[in-house]
């Protein structure tokens, strides 16, 4: 996906919008009349994926960082649910949360050998690999600033990764020890990390039926075996057009950072990221 193209969405979303009616401080919710207590949003995300990672043996170091998209020829772009959704439980505090989740596979012919957890799997031998990505956040917000049509606010919370990859190859191995073995490889690795998080972020009434939401909030930590960090940050616009229901349309974008993460079998490092283009529906209670 490319990132003109979505900019060119979002401003197509907007420009409508300001051609709508003002005087988005009428009514008592926000935007307008529409009521925020409760807000859920249910849609559809199309991710653009980047994925680089040195897996390795514990004996092993952390190896060298590869590219699964290009290694392995694993999707470089999918549709997946996303879920969204706050709960306003004073006049200016909220508890938010998210999920967003991604299983992709790939399959091909290296033409160069690699190492995944130890083994040496040779040149040419044929390869299949899934990778899954899934981030459920949950997370404190404050708005610090509300005028009625303009709102800061600060957020603090957690971020739960899982992130897993399966290789399955041909015969044509070497193990740990040198030696060759005489069958494939199927071999799994799992991330599963809570990451804190503290950012910031903006919503505007453009209009009593539109409002926007900017956001950008992330940590880096070096804890236990984990020293990394994920990074979250969107942007978004709802079209009411009934109070209790709207349309919407936004980007967002997560970015993972692991210096070094220590499994129980192996090391890891690299870097994961994803783009996505949203459409859904917001209801508003």
């Amino acid at each position: 996906m490319r990132s003109n193209a979505v900019v060119a969405a979002l401003a197509l979303v907007f420009t409508l919008a300001a051609a709508g009616p003002s005087g988005a401080q009428q009514g008592s919710g926000f935007p307008g009349d529409v009521p925020d207590t409760f807000r859920i949003r249910l849609g559809s995300m199309y991710g653009d994926f980047s994925t680089n990672f040195a897996i390795s043996g514990k004996r092993g170091g952390l190896g060298t960082i590869l590219n699964f998209e290009d290694l392995f020829d694993l999707q470089t772009t999918k549709t997946s649910l996303r879920l969204e959704g706050a709960w306003r439980v004073s006049e200016r505090s909220s508890l938010i949360f998210g999920y967003v989740g991604y299983n992709r596979a790939g399959e091909r012919l290296p033409e160069r050998e690699f190492e995944f957890l130890g083994y040496t799997v040779l040149a040419g031998v044929g390869v299949k690999n899934e990778f899954k990505a899934k981030f459920t956040t949950l997370a404190y917000r404050y708005d610090a600033y509300d005028n009625g049509e303009v709102r800061l606010n600060g957020t603090a919370g957690l971020t739960y990764m899982q992130m897993g990859t399966r290789l399955v190859t041909g015969i044509g191995v070497i193990g740990p020890d040198g030696n060759p073995l005489g069958r494939g490889l199927d071999e799994s690795a799992e991330i599963n990390q809570a990451v804190p998080l503290v950012g910031v972020g903006v919503d505007w009434a453009a209009s009593p039926r539109f409002a926007t939401n900017l956001y950008l909030r992330g940590l880096y930590i070096n804890v236990g075996g984990f020293n990394g960090g994920v990074t979250e940050a969107g942007l978004s616009g709802t079209w009411f057009f009934h109070r209790n229901v709207g349309l919407g349309l936004g980007m967002e974008r997560t970015d993972v950072r692991i210096k070094r993460y220590e499994g129980e079998s192996f090391v890891g490092r690299g870097a994961y990221s994803q783009l996505g283009l949203k459409l859904f529906l917001e209801a508003a209670f």
